[in-house]
């Protein structure tokens, strides 16, 4: 087995439940609504042995009654009655997830994916030993194996020493499986040897070009062969360039000094990071008004200058800020949106937001604000409560105990015209 490209599958036990995994493949249902009238449910690529299956739960969307009386093609291939349940689909149950808290909602567990409930409730994935390089993971109701962190692979196949390679350094292996190096060439960072420009020096790959310990071979530091020159010329240095230990421009994180006038009597006399006249490059001019400057994430650029804003920003305590969608800044400098009164900070619902100036609270996918309060956020979660299954108000028939499970109320096929229609 070779988990470079797939994942292992590892034997246990399955347990057998009435919430078990259950293959759906030819038939695709198709359902309109949650109101307690007759649905006509088409069904695709079914066949008249379909009708004697055993009937699983499955789903129909909650929708206005109203819309329960769409008509459908007399002339359809086949048809079924869905009818309300209160039982789980299948690879879906209410079970503890693994801080032993369970779910207000019925049928909230998806056993096809969760770590601790793999299959079944309580079916947890086991930890595997850290020297495998493995983590174990649900993956359609049964745990798998698979390679962690990422830069391992099992190349030879053999389940029993994990995953085996690091093709970060495997010269045998060098960024992938049967990915050999040349003799004597060594696998540096998952490919085989440097890039050009630079060479390998003790596994590390240097530009010798310009760094000033590995100038012009490996191991030359300049620091160790400085030449008694007297005192340089301005923002000179001793240093490493073009493969040689000489006098150069100094250059550091905020500063990048350079000779744009090729005399070096006055030194490097411009800096390249600050210099509106030379921005980035010698003879770069910016425009008018313009500043020349980075930050700690851009690059230097000619641009506005500090307090200077665009006409949609406002200048707060020293940044620009777009005071109609800055939730930290909204509607005024400083006015930070607030969060719900009920907010817990692991909630994952939403988040604060600025909208035209006014404060509002974001719903994150799957959740959303039914009641129309600020103090408890989107307190609604769309996939799971019945009484707002996908949407706010679309309720599904609470009275026998019918579940929302991912945004639509359980259904199941009527057998011989038992339970309450659908």
């Amino acid at each position: 087995m070779n988990l470079d490209s797939s994942t292992a599958r590892v034997n246990r036990p399955r347990h057998r439940t009435a919430i078990g995994i259950a293959a759906i493949a030819s038939v695709i249902v198709i359902a309109t609504s949650c109101a307690p009238s007759v649905t006509d449910t088409i069904v695709i690529g079914g066949s008249p042995d379909d009708a004697a299956a055993e009937p699983t739960p499955s789903f129909t969307s909650p929708v206005d009654a109203d819309d329960a009386e769409t008509s459908l093609d007399d002339d359809a291939a086949s048809t079924a009655k869905m009818c309300v349940t209160s039982e789980c689909p299948p690879l879906w149950g209410t079970c503890p997830n693994r801080y032993g808290q369970v779910s207000k909602y019925r049928c909230s567990t998806h056993l096809a994916d969760d770590y601790a409930n793999c299959g079944a409730c309580g079916a947890s994935c086991p930890n595997l030993p850290a020297e495998l390089h493995m983590v174990e993971a649900c993956v359609e109701g049964q745990c798998q194996a698979t390679c962690s962190p990422q830069n391992f692979r099992d190349c030879n196949g053999i389940v029993d020493d994990g995953c085996e390679v690091d093709p970060q350094t495997d010269p045998d292996n060098c960024g992938g499986c049967g990915i050999k190096c040349d003799p004597g060439v060594r696998c540096i960072r998952g490919r085989c040897g440097c890039a050009p420009g630079t060479i390998d020096c003790n596994g590390q790959c240097k530009d010798t070009r310009s760094d000033d310990n590995n100038c012009g071979a490996c191991g030359y530091s300049c620091a160790d062969h400085e030449v008694d020159a007297g005192t340089y010329p301005d923002h000179m240095v001793w240093g490493c360039e073009n493969s040689q230990c000489k006098v150069k421009c100094e250059t550091g994180k905020y500063v990048y000094w350079a000779d744009c006038n090729g005399t070096k009597a006055d030194g490097c006399e411009i800096n390249l990071f600050s210099d509106p006249a030379n921005c980035a490059t010698c003879g770069h001019a910016c425009k008018p008004g313009e500043a020349c400057f980075g930050t700690f994430d851009t690059a230097v650029q000619c641009r506005n200058p500090p307090g200077v804003c665009n006409p949609n920003e406002t200048l707060c305590n020293g940044t620009c800020r777009n005071l109609d969608t800055d939730p930290d800044n909204c509607g005024s400098c400083g006015f930070s949106c607030p969060f719900p009164a009920n907010y817990r900070w692991d909630s994952k619902d939403g988040k604060a937001a600025c909208t035209g100036g006014r404060c509002s609270w974001e719903c994150n996918p799957r959740f959303a604000d039914c009641n129309g309060r600020m103090d408890d956020g989107c307190e609604v979660e769309l996939d799971k409560d019945p009484h707002n299954c996908g949407a706010c108000g679309a309720s599904c028939d609470n009275g026998l105990g019918q579940p929302c499970v991912a945004g639509h109320c359980a259904t199941i096929e009527c057998d011989g015209g038992k339970g309450t229609v659908q």
